[in-house]
């Protein structure tokens, strides 16, 4: 798997005022540190802010279990998708999910969220 630059988590949602951020906490030096992440829009519905703010909190998690599920199954490279059962050598596809093949959808995704092209 190729390298993160995106901050560590876990982050949490914070309301301050009328405000909601994404923040990540962490102590050094005995000190307590906070860094914002990003600020929610406000003119959104609140109950559509809520969700967003949660998938975004939960992105650094998201992706931590999603890439030890990859290297558990040691299963994303040319070689596992020729020898697929279920790999469509015509389409490219996989005949029991239909379309791009699972795994390799998970890897694509790690793959976007490092921010690397996707094809």
């Amino acid at each position: 798997m190729n390298r993160t630059v995106f901050t560590p988590g876990p982050w949490v949602i914070v309301k301050v005022g009328g405000e909601y951020t994404i923040r990540l906490t962490h102590t050094a030096d005995g000190r307590k540190i906070t860094k914002i992440i990003c600020k929610m829009p406000k003119r959104i519905r609140r109950d559509k802010l809520l969700a967003n703010a949660a998938l975004i909190a939960a992105a650094p998690e998201l992706y931590d279990a999603l890439e030890t599920v990859l290297k558990k199954v040691k299963c994303h490279d040319a070689v596992c998708l020729e020898s697929c059962a279920y790999f469509e050598d015509e389409t490219r596809e996989c005949k029991k999910f239909g379309g791009k093949c699972p795994i390799q959808k998970w890897v694509d995704l790690l793959a976007k969220a490092r921010g690397e092209v996707v094809k």
